[in-house]
């Protein structure tokens, strides 16, 4: 049988589950140090899991400063009887990493104390000094398959830093995970953080961020919403082509070690002995480190109003409160000390008597046994922490209640309010309501008490500290990487350039998107224009010959013209209602290609050459280019029709769904071909659409020639009878095959008509009365939805909510989406849904229609040759460059990929993307172009 080979887990936090110190009685170098395991929460639910299943490795700093020549036997050491591997820290480094950030800012921010932090950069400087350590210690010791799962607030830089260190082969394979034992705060208290936006990205380095609950994690999204600007859903994060998973994992404690030390004689003796000291009281409890989250001064205020409203009690009832030193060298904890001081002395001064104390306080760290035995004594136990990640104390008290069945009552700021369903949940500011749980506990019945008990032991029991582990564990195993965009490479700008320049004297052609690729998205236009330099590198590229540079954008013509009116590069308005070619583009052919009797057989073989064997053109009248129709006429309002190449000689000039031009646009018609010719797919990837004719649902068209001696192309249309059902969305999804992104008959043909000034439109009319309908609905969400507007351009509207509460914003824009919805359901309007945009506009417009009408269009610069049968024709093009950005850019990437083996397709910024490489910023493709241009 062959051993299944184990997977390696690697554990990363701020300190070594160990306790290194000097050996007093060391008689050699071998020696020198003692070792000693530590315990707690974080070790208890590590040592929880399958050791059958994986082979763990502990790194993390040692506690003291090594001297270099004493670190290779100690690292020595710690691996082969602990498994640990230790990072080595600069002393200031580690006390400022420490002492200075982690605890002197984030503590306190990440627990709603701001106004106890003093940000220094020193100790930022000392924070991302010691995770680069981390990430310096680690990154060669990872091997493919590691989980790697790393601990706390002092390490959230991290992630990211072991990411960027990780070899390029090996990132795909590799899991990070990192948890947060510590409250995250609600973004309105995070962003007073300085380096906020570093510590988030940094965290986001991982595969999976762990939090004790849910209110943590929403904190978090809402955070990386706001502060990063990125999509993010109830369990997910979407960053940097990253799909980033957020869920919550209670911690638990390890219940049978809490029972297990109840049954030792030790313990027994010393619980009788606390019987006997108590014996006439009822005993409550509290465990807590002196912290000022831990809310002890709310809790002796409590106790003492109680004893005030309940006098009754007084010389009846005591409270031990444990209050284990923290950090005693900090003004804070000092002052904090005092105020605990000061209120446990007046309260037993108050009450107390010669033989009763009312408070009982233990100012020193308690061992497990004495701990287990006043615990298994207490009536009720107190957490009052104003701020608490978890708080464990609640969980070890009910552990030892199986005689008993205390009472717990906890704080609703305690991440175990949310939890252990049967305690009693007070709010620790509201001294008269904790005082209030006093009594209640106190007069609580058995038999309230045995019911409280078992819902709470119940859930101690099931959620352990192993559990917390193993399902933290399980679900980074579970983490689909298959969207990542590790291994999308970086564009190698050299190589493209020389490939530019060394191409032969054959068309290069140019897609660039405007907004986030060629400057920085920004709704208001008048942020929005591009760069002298930008400016500059692109009249000289589009100066060059055979350069056909197109820039393609959402915005109006009037802004385009504005911007790049003065040098000679095409340009696409309103996402594709409107383009216009470059100067250089022979724009005639629109107007002087005719179609010269051809002989019936030669011009069917040279239209099916250009167009393909599937039909996807109708021919009204005979006579120029002009006259060729677009089966998608607003005439008409049944299905589109699909036009057949068949002759009927004896009909002429009949076509029933002829779209006048009059009525549209001024000007003449212009024809874009379809680009069949050009994409390297299967005939298997169009659907088959068999071209049965009804004689009730066809209409022909006779063409003759300009001399009237020979019959023309009969060209007739044809309704989908056969298939009902199918629309465009459909044959769009249909068309989406092996990876390639193509589209059917139905989308192949679109009909440029003229808009003046050089400007062809993809619409065939101007019309805006439907706009006026749904204007007042887009002003009432304007008006209700601050930091909104509403942007109006020729074709389409545009609700822009960019400045708006991301929430609020996000919100608004999915309610407006619903009533447009209900409003616009007969019309043939599409409701896009941007980065922080919902616009309207033709169903039939986007950026890929666009893209296929302008190749279509510098295909018809070569169509005569074409029609004469001098070859199939095609773009006469060794060159295909697209840059996008955004998700709308995707569908173009595919469709230039799949024009030739060797298009460069780039996105800006790492993602999951269609495209074949990536720029990082604007910044750089602003540089390439101009390297281009040179």
């Amino acid at each position: 049988m062959v051993e299944t080979q184990k997977q390696r887990l690697i554990l990363v936090s701020n300190r070594l589950p160990i306790t290194i110190g000097l050996n007093a009685h060391s008689s050699s170098n071998d020696d020198k140090y003692k070792y000693h395991a530590s315990a707690g929460g974080l070790v208890t639910g590590l040592n929880g899991l399958d050791q059958d299943k994986f082979t763990m490795r502990w790194f993390g700093w040692p506690g003291v400063s090594l001297p270099p020549a004493d670190r290779p036997a100690v690292g020595a050491y710690l691996l082969e009887h602990f498994g640990a591997v230790p990072v080595h820290l600069n002393p200031t480094t580690a006390d400022l990493h420490y002492n200075g950030f982690s605890n002197g800012i984030l503590w306190p921010l990440f627990h709603y104390q701001p106004g106890d932090i003093n940000y220094d950069e020193l100790c930022w400087e000392a924070y991302k000094q010691a995770n680069n350590d981390f990430a310096d210690t680690l990154a060669p010791h990872i091997k493919d398959g590691d989980f790697i799962w790393i601990h706390d607030y002092h390490l959230m830089l991290l992630p990211s830093l072991l990411r960027s260190r990780l070899d390029p082969q090996l990132y795909p394979r590799v899991k990070i995970g990192f948890f947060l034992h510590i409250p995250f705060p609600s973004s309105e208290i995070y962003r007073i953080l300085p380096v906020r936006r570093e510590i988030l990205t940094g965290a986001l380095g991982s595969d999976l961020l762990g939090f004790h609950t849910y209110d943590y994690a929403r904190h978090f999204l809402s955070s990386c919403a706001r502060i990063l600007g990125v999509h993010t859903m109830p369990n997910v994060v979407e960053f940097e082509g990253r799909s980033v998973n957020v869920g919550t994992f209670p911690i638990g404690i390890d219940p049978d070690k809490f029972r297990e030390c109840l049954t030792r004689d030790s313990v027994i003796q010393r619980v009788n002995s606390l019987k006997s000291t108590f014996e006439g009281c009822r005993v409550l409890i509290g465990v807590d480190r002196l912290d000022y989250i831990k809310g002890v001064p709310q809790k002796l205020r409590a106790f003492e109003l109680f004893l005030q409203q309940h006098p009754e009690w007084i010389e009846k009832v005591v409270l031990v409160q444990v209050a284990v030193p923290s950090r005693q060298d900090v003004e804070e904890y000092q002052q904090l000390r005092d105020v605990v001081n000061e209120l446990v002395g007046r309260i037993n001064g108050k009450f107390g008597t010669v033989t009763f104390m009312p408070i009982h306080f233990v100012h020193k760290s308690v061992n497990l046994e004495e701990l287990v035995a006043v615990y298994s004594v207490a009536d009720a136990c107190v957490v009052s922490s104003t701020r608490d990640g978890m708080n464990l104390v609640s969980s070890e008290y009910i552990a030892c209640q199986e005689e008993k069945h205390g009472v717990l009552i906890l704080s609703e700021f305690a991440g175990a309010s949310q939890s252990l369903n049967g305690s009693i949940i007070v709010n620790p500011w509201n001294v008269e309501e904790l005082a209030n749980a006093f009594h209640d506990a106190l007069t609580m019945s058995e038999e309230q008490k045995l019911a409280n008990y078992n819902k709470l032991n119940r859930y101690v029991n099931k959620y352990t500290a192993s559990h917390w582990g193993s399902a933290f564990v399980t679900e980074l195993k579970q983490v689909n990487q298959t969207n990542d965009s590790s291994q999308l490479l970086r564009l190698n700008i050299p190589e493209v350039v020389t490939a530019f320049k060394k191409s032969s004297k054959k068309k290069k052609i140019i897609f660039l998107d405007y907004d986030g690729a060629l400057t920085a998205s920004n709704c208001l236009p008048e942020f929005a224009k591009p760069s002298p330099q930008l400016l500059c590198a692109l009249q000289n590229l589009s100066n060059q010959p055979n350069v056909y540079l197109y820039i393609l954008s959402g915005r109006s013509r009037e802004h385009m013209v504005s911007w790049f009116g003065d040098i000679s590069v095409g340009l696409c308005a309103e996402h594709g209602c409107f383009y216009r070619h470059p100067a250089k583009f022979n724009s005639s052919v629109f107007d002087t290609l005719q179609i010269y009797n051809p002989p019936r057989r030669k011009l069917a073989s040279s239209v099916e050459s250009l167009i393909g064997s599937t039909p996807a053109l109708c021919l009204s009248t005979a006579g120029s280019v002009d006259e060729l129709t677009s089966p998608y006429s607003q005439t008409s309002t049944s299905q589109p029709n699909l036009a057949s190449t068949t002759a009927h000689p004896n009909n002429s000039n009949q076509s029933s769904n002829q779209t006048n031009p009059s009525e549209t646009f001024s000007g003449t018609n212009s024809v874009s071909l379809s680009l069949n010719a050009l994409t390297p797919l299967p005939e298997s990837h169009f659907p088959i659409l068999q071209s049965t004719q009804a004689p009730e649902t066809s209409t022909s068209t006779t063409t003759t020639s300009p001399t009237g001696s020979e019959p023309a192309i009969t060209l007739e249309r044809l309704s989908l009878h056969q298939s009902p059902e199918l629309s465009v969305q459909d044959t769009r999804s249909r068309a989406r095959a092996g990876g390639q992104y193509s589209t059917s008959p139905l989308q192949q043909l679109r009909i440029a008509k003229r808009a003046g000034n050089g400007w062809l439109a993809l619409v065939d009319s101007i019309d805006g009365s439907w706009r006026d309908t749904i204007r007042p609905l887009f002003e009432h969400y304007a008006e209700r939805t601050p930091g909104s507007w509403i942007e109006e351009k020729e074709v389409n509207i545009t609700w822009h909510y960019m400045n708006s509460d991301p929430d609020f914003g996000s919100w608004q824009a999915a309610e407006l989406q619903v009533n447009l919805e209900r409003m616009l359901s007969h019309l043939a309007v599409s409701i896009v849904l941007g980065d922080k945009t919902l616009e309207l506009r033709p169903s039939s417009i986007e950026k890929l229609t666009v893209t296929r009408s302008i190749l279509k269009d510098i295909l018809l610069e070569n169509r005569p040759g074409a029609l004469a049968g001098s070859g199939a024709g095609g773009l006469d093009c060794d060159f295909y460059l697209c840059i996008g950005e955004g998700k709308t850019d995707e569908p173009v990437f595919s469709y230039i990929n799949s024009l030739a083996p060797n298009a460069v397709t780039v996105t800006v910024g790492r993602k999951q993307t269609e495209a074949r490489c990536y720029l990082d910023t604007i910044r750089d493709v602003e540089m390439f172009l101009s390297q281009l241009s040179e």
